[in-house]
């Protein structure tokens, strides 16, 4: 039996006692809820001594935090909470901070900083999630940013690949160490500039950028028939999808993704193509 059952069954409701004795149980029932819970979470932001750094490539420009160091984020809120749990939005899951943090240490309200790391993942948009499951504390927070590539001292949007030929089999991974996840968007933009192409080695030539030949369809004999000839195919997992020069698809499944380029005859190729490849992992479970 509990305090309130037990406080109840003690009592006996007469006349006007009865509302003081109802409202006695209402506060009583107040005092044991609230001791229930002793700590929440209320928000999450990036440490303000994190710098930014920014694609001037395109316009307008587009700014976000480097891959190539850990992220630094700042957790508030109120009271103990047992355990802190933060997810980076790069498939790597809940990590536990520690067995318990106390927000209202003294000297002031003690923030918690922790770190995501994404220098094995994708560029890109990312939601970071902080909650608690333990029975002492509630709530959770959210935080999108934007991963940026750094290479050689300039900042990417997205993951830049170079596919050159000739290669030994039609696909090839990028190489990126964590797969996709399932509702992962993945967009596809290769270098405007028109010297950029393959030579496929055709007698009569046929020299052409990640769309391939116009309005083909690829008999048996290619990789991929019923798609264009000699064009830029994405490939995840068992998911086969028509690539281009400026494309996008929503992931239906987890796995690597894979650049195909859909010929008859690899070893005769030349040249390559510039693929940028932009992974917005914000709405993967």
């Amino acid at each position: 039996m509990n305090i309130i059952s037990k406080f109840i069954s003690n009592v006996r409701l007469v006349g006007e006692e009865r509302g003081a004795v109802q409202w006695g149980v209402m506060i009583i029932a107040a005092m044991v809820l609230n001791g229930c819970t002793s700590g929440a979470i209320s928000s999450i932001e990036l440490d303000p001594a994190q710098p930014p750094v920014c694609d001037t490539s395109v316009t307008p420009n587009i700014c976000g935090v480097p891959q190539s160091q850990p992220i630094s984020l700042i957790i508030r809120g109120k009271g103990m909470c047992s355990p802190v749990f933060l997810n980076c939005g790069n498939g790597t899951g809940g990590i536990p901070y520690g067995a318990s943090h106390d927000f209202g240490q003294p000297p002031a309200d003690q923030p918690l900083k922790i770190e995501c790391k994404y220098d094995k993942g994708w560029p890109g948009p990312k939601t970071i999630r902080v909650y608690s499951n333990g029975s002492d504390c509630v709530g959770e927070s959210t935080l999108a940013i934007r991963v940026m590539n750094v290479t050689g001292g300039t900042a990417h949007a997205d993951f830049q690949l170079g596919f050159g030929q000739p290669v030994t089999t039609a696909c090839s991974e990028v190489p990126v160490s964590l797969p996709l996840r399932k509702h992962t968007k993945v967009s596809i933009k290769t270098n405007p500039n028109p010297n950029i192409k393959i030579d496929f080695g055709c007698t009569f030539g046929c020299v052409y950028d990640a769309d391939g030949e116009p309005n083909s369809s690829a008999p048996a004999s290619f990789a991929f028939p019923g798609l264009r000839k000699y064009s830029l195919v994405l490939r995840v997992g068992q998911q086969v999808v028509q690539g281009g020069t400026n494309m996008s698809f929503i992931t239906n499944q987890g796995g690597r993704l894979e650049v195909c380029v859909n010929d008859d005859q690899l070893s005769d190729n030349y040249g390559g193509w510039l693929i940028g490849i932009s992974v917005d992992e914000s709405q993967a479970p």
